[in-house]
């Protein structure tokens, strides 16, 4: 069929998409190396029933830095536009910061967050998705904040429409700070970390997906990185 936009066929035809447009996936893609989140997409991908296999996903920090008061992860950082009628196969999105300046974590297959954007007809199998959030902090009020979700961190508008998560899946959002008196919270969801607008209809998730979250003071040694 002929369709109107631009062919996605490889690799490299993926990693080009832009930040808008409409583009058309014509092949199964098997990624070879670790991707790099587009930072916002409003544009429209369709999968036509395509697969996307082996999406890895890895972030790590070690020292204290201060920017963006949050950071977001996915195979699009923040999604605005619409992703339909796609696959994704053996997926691995590891984020891991200590010593981190920033607040909030929000981490997702597709998208750290989804503001305004639609997911459809999207599944997702053999998800390992892991998010370690440690903030050196201890003064009463500051804050650190982890949201892991198989298909979004942080859902703040749009859609999720027929949708699902199987296969042997993992989701752990883990959240810690220096003393009691600070806060930390995690969030952890089969589609969604943390919700906060939007809808999700017609969406199932397997028996077989696992999802645990788990806040700790960094004293306790059993929740802190090695």
């Amino acid at each position: 069929p002929m369709y109107s936009g631009t062919y996605v066929y490889d690799e490299a035809s993926l990693r080009a998409i832009g930040t808008s447009g409409t583009y058309h996936i014509v092949n199964d893609i098997a990624l070879t190396t670790t991707w790099t989140p587009k930072d916002s997409f409003s544009g429209t991908i369709d999968g036509h029933g395509h697969t996307i296999s082996d999406l890895a996903i890895k972030y790590e920090s070690n020292s204290t830095h201060y920017g963006e008061a949050i950071e977001n992860y996915g195979f699009i950082r923040e999604l605005k536009g619409t992703i339909e009628n796609l696959n994704f196969k053996r997926v691995a999105v590891s984020v891991s910061k200590y010593k981190d300046g920033i607040n909030n974590s929000n981490v997702g297959v597709i998208a750290g967050v989804l503001n305004g954007g639609t997911l459809r007809n999207i599944t997702l199998t053999e998800v390992n998705l892991t998010v370690d959030h440690y903030r050196e902090v201890s003064a009463s009020g500051a804050y650190v904040n982890t949201r892991a979700g198989g298909f979004v961190g942080h859902m703040s508008s749009g859609k999720i429409e027929n949708c699902s998560i199987g296969g042997t899946s993992s989701i752990w959002s883990k959240a810690g700070r220096a003393t009691d008196s600070a806060d930390a919270q995690c969030f952890a969801g089969g589609f969604v970390g943390y919700m906060t607008g939007g809808t999700i209809t017609g969406c199932s998730r397997a028996d077989s997906v696992s999802v645990t979250s788990r806040s700790k003071s960094l004293t306790d040694k059993s929740n802190r990185p090695t």
